[in-house]
């Protein structure tokens, strides 16, 4: 059986993966380290594990998964990863693309299996979408649309999502549209990005509140033309949530939260698609996603490597 060791006990491990990791014959949580000593107690009795010290933690867990606010990430990472140790990272990864590179090329030095939780990656409309790209359906990708908003309820125990500046609306809401984005237009496998044409509006310095940008994005293959790109996040105005995007021979509409369903629009009409994939409630895919990682069955989507690209925008985008 897999142990599990958990780095950081707020607010995620509590309300997500304390549903999720349930004990099963292929793994479970044993060892679980926070600096604030209530969280990890209420997290050791939620898992039956044993709250540890983060050294002795890291000597003892076959795997780690590491949830603590974005500003201690790549730390953490740099101390859990080693020979033959999946380590998941939670989102937002890293607060730049230099320290996504350091990681990621660390743990390939080091033989570390090393995955970043982007669990939208699971949704069925998502994966469908993404088909329909690679398909050429609509074409080489020209344009992407997103926006994503609400009243903002989540409880960070650290406060970080209003004090780090990695913690605002575009770091939180905006790393999880703009990756599913990315991901569905095959983008997030571009080798190198850069952000040119930038054009943002945000209520205040980071960590902001309201987030609004365009910009175009290169680094494509030889021949793809820039990417432009428009969005609007907001923890305080309830936004349309959606995702297009536009190819030079159509376009693919999708909701940015969990659905079936994509709209695929092109010169011959307009149709609704419904993916094959259902599930009954967001947690599944969340569970789908670890099993996924700590399995290995289906892990490529979630390697580090693929997200270094979205780093990039939103270290570009936030120091704008």
């Amino acid at each position: 059986m897999i142990s599990i060791g958990l780095v950081g006990c707020g607010a995620v491990v509590h309300s997500n993966y304390a549903k999720t990791l349930p004990v099963r014959s292929e793994y479970s949580v044993r060892f679980v380290s926070d600096i604030n000593e209530a969280q990890a107690q209420s997290a050791a009795a939620l898992f039956n594990a044993q709250a540890t010290p983060l050294d002795e933690l890291v000597r003892q867990a076959d795997a780690i998964i590491i949830t603590t606010p974005p500003s201690t990430h790549e730390d953490l990472v740099l101390k859990s990863i080693r020979s033959g140790r999946v380590v998941l990272c939670e989102k937002p990864f890293m607060t730049s693309a230099a320290a996504a590179r350091r990681v990621v090329d660390a743990a390939a030095a080091a033989n570390s299996e090393l995955f970043v939780g982007h669990f939208r990656r699971t949704f069925p409309q998502v994966r469908l979408a993404r088909d329909l790209v690679k398909l050429g359906t609509i074409g080489q990708v020209q344009a992407i649309r997103m926006s994503e908003g609400g009243r903002f309820t989540w409880k960070a125990v650290s406060g970080y999502t209003v004090r780090d500046p990695a913690g605002g609306v575009l770091w939180d809401t905006g790393s999880h549209t703009l990756d599913t984005a990315l991901f569905v237009a095959g983008m997030d496998l571009w080798p190198d990005l850069e952000l040119s044409k930038i054009q943002v509006r945000k209520d205040k310095a980071e960590p902001s509140h309201d987030f609004k940008a365009r910009f175009e994005v290169l680094g494509g293959k030889a021949g793809q033309s820039p990417v432009g790109f428009q969005l609007h996040f907001s923890r305080f105005e309830a936004l349309p949530n959606f995702i297009e995007i536009i190819g030079e021979r159509g376009k693919i509409s999708l909701s940015a939260g969990m659905d079936t369903r994509v709209r695929l629009a092109t010169a011959e009409g307009s149709i609704v698609l419904s993916a094959e994939e259902q599930y009954a409630e967001i947690l599944e895919c969340f569970e789908l996603q670890l099993r996924r990682i700590l399995l290995r069955d289906g892990q490529e989507d979630f390697a580090a490597f693929r997200f270094v690209g979205l780093t990039t925008i939103l270290e570009t985008l936030s120091n704008a």
